[in-house]
């Protein structure tokens, strides 16, 4: 006797593809919970960062044992810190690719964005598995820094962005040199080891570029 296969009635395969459609709209309504509130004053940042919490870019960053890989005081206070940061450069360097700017700017933008994107996922990921959350709203100090540079004419803008920028970088390198002397964590060693290099070529970058202008402005 020959069997006929089973096909899925049309009232199953209704049923099912609105399962699935609930299931995705919930998803996604989660997912817009969980970015709402990262506000800086400007959206750049959730426009140019992608959460990817499986894909950080720096090796591996995983959940250790809690005994052994707990957040010191100190390494609690660099992420606070490096965060801010990290998140600046992101923004400063998305500003720039939006504006009309010398070549310089915007070569020297796109690296930054290419580079810190990547470091501040890395940050809140790694805050995340110690228990630290780490919003995405600046400090008072930073946001003068992005109404700064919001406010740049496209004459000063040049100058005003490699005055931020060689602040910034530098730094971000002293604060990375200092916790690399200092920690413990398995999770901050990588991601230090990962970054100084490209940190210092970009401080290094910056100083050049900066050389070619009449004027740099001194950072707000």
């Amino acid at each position: 006797m020959r069997t006929e296969p089973i096909h899925p009635s049309a009232t199953y395969r209704t049923i099912s593809c609105a399962c699935a459609l609930i299931l995705l709209a919930a998803a996604s309504s989660a997912g817009a919970q969980e970015r709402a509130g990262h506000g800086v004053g400007d959206t750049r940042i959730d426009q140019f960062v992608t959460n990817q919490d499986g894909v950080s870019g720096f090796g591996g960053i995983a959940v250790q044992d809690e005994e052994t890989e707990r957040l010191s005081p100190t390494d609690r206070a660099f992420l606070v810190e490096a965060h801010q940061l990290e998140m600046m450069q992101v923004h400063v360097g998305a500003v720039a690719q939006k504006r009309k700017t010398t070549q310089a700017v915007a070569s020297h933008s796109r690296r930054v964005l290419d580079a810190h994107q990547a470091s501040l996922v890395a940050i809140e990921k790694i805050g995340r598995n110690h228990g630290l959350e780490l919003e995405r709203d600046f400090t008072p100090e930073f946001q003068r820094k992005a109404e700064a540079l919001q406010q740049a004419t496209d004459a000063s803008f040049g100058a005003v962005f490699f005055g931020q920028m060689l602040e910034l970088h530098a730094r971000t390198v002293d604060l990375y040199e200092q916790a690399s002397a200092t920690t413990d964590n398995a999770d901050l060693r990588s991601l230090l080891d990962d970054s100084l290099p490209t940190l210092r070529t970009q401080l290094a970058d910056a100083e050049q570029f900066s050389t070619t202008l009449e004027t740099v402005a001194t950072a707000p």
